[in-house]
């Protein structure tokens, strides 16, 4: 663009005509979307002659050297003002390799960023997972931040999200990318109290196995069979008292009207077009209620003058609710007291137990102690420590 300004022949020019925005700031720069007003003057005869205002259409094509010329006469003048147009940032995310993203394969999720002024920040973060934030880039610089993903896996899918700051109104912007890694199936979520149900004859049940996979496996590409306790026969159907249903990605393997002839393990298997596991690698045990089992492992991990800290496995439960009793000797007097009413009870995941033992402890005493595991079918009888 030329901006000219005209004088009255005769007049002399005493200096080069300038750009001014708002009548002040020769190095104009402005916003996008803002107006800017780009005026032209010459100096004649100590006065300055203004062209009319030109105001520009601001977008960043704006952006550029600019010529104002001054005409007296057959004399020229002319002075040139670069004019930048800053603008917030425009992001473009690339996902490489392109199509299908399958597991255990490197992924690289670049998000490309167009601004001016270049971007003061360029962040990754994964808004599903709230414990994913700030993910660090495998290379950056100031228009360009790639974030790498090796050998993913289905839990890797989720929202990612870029964002960048220039400090331009109408940032910092982000952009959103959906990332789907599609994998073989494999089970989660199983507690060691999930793997053995014990009930009593005519009692119902389930066993649920929760599945991670993309696809979801159907229903026919789920698979069972049942290896009963007092025989070496496997069955693999039975209409009327076995059923295994699939909802999205939980199966439920449900026994109804349990008979003895129920009791043993069952398997549970399934696979995608990607794969799964075997048919011997997820057992289910169901038994008849009885006693709880032993519980093992029962030992000493901290003593102070007024308390001591137990700890040990849990075991199974019987099929019913059942509590633990530690009894607690005094080597010397002979004295013995319990701790009765335990709950069967895990912090965390695991089978390990903790407590602390308060009541009646002296310092500078030994003491030995034995644990107990009860439920409406009996009791039995733990290890000794000292």
């Amino acid at each position: 663009m030329i901006v000219e300004v005209n004088c009255r022949k005769g007049d002399v020019i005493s200096a080069n005509p300038v750009f001014i925005k708002n009548i002040s700031n020769q190095s104009p720069t402005a916003e996008i979307q803002n107006d800017l007003n780009v005026l032209c003057s010459i100096r004649v005869n100590r006065r300055l002659i203004w062209s009319t205002d030109s105001t520009l259409d601001q977008r960043r094509t704006t952006s550029g050297l600019y010529t104002c010329i001054g005409n007296v006469d057959d004399k020229e003048t002319k002075q040139n003002i670069k004019i930048n147009v800053q603008y917030p940032p425009e992001i473009t995310i690339r996902v490489t390799p392109e199509g299908h993203l399958i597991q255990d394969s490197d992924v690289t999720v670049s998000c490309i960023v167009n601004s001016r002024p270049e971007p003061s920040s360029i962040k990754w973060t994964n808004i599903t997972d709230p414990d994913l934030q700030d993910l660090d880039c495998s290379h950056k610089n100031n228009t360009h931040c790639m974030l790498t993903l090796s050998d993913i896996n289905i839990l890797d899918s989720g929202t990612y999200q870029c964002q960048v700051d220039n400090g331009v109104r109408g940032s910092p912007v982000s952009l959103n990318k959906n990332i789907i890694v599609y994998g073989p199936a494999r089970w989660y979520k199983l507690d060691p109290d999930d793997y053995v149900n014990g009930v009593s004859i005519g009692a119902t049940t389930n066993f649920k196995v929760w599945v991670i996979a993309r696809p979801l496996p159907r229903q026919d590409q789920w698979k069972w069979k049942f290896s009963p306790s007092n025989s070496s026969n496997v069955m693999t159907t039975d209409p009327g008292h076995v059923h295994l249903t699939v909802s999205d990605d939980m199966a439920v393997l449900s026994i109804t009207n349990v008979t003895i002839s129920y009791y043993g393990n069952y398997y549970i298997w399934t696979n995608n077009q990607y794969g799964g596991w075997n048919e011997g690698e997820l057992m289910f045990e169901l038994k008849k209620q009885g006693p709880p089992s032993k519980p093992v492992n029962f030992h000493v991990i901290d003593v102070t003058a007024v308390s001591i800290r137990v700890q040990w496995i849990r075991g199974f439960n019987g099929g019913l609710d059942k509590t633990f009793t530690i009894r607690y000797t005094d080597v010397v007097s002979g004295v013995v007291k319990e701790k009765s009413g335990i709950e069967d009870r895990v912090v965390g995941s695991g089978q390990m137990i903790t407590d602390d033992i308060t009541d009646g402890i002296e310092p500078e005493t030994k003491y030995q102690l034995q644990i107990f595991a009860d439920n409406l079918k009996g009791q039995v009888v733990g290890d000794v420590v000292s």
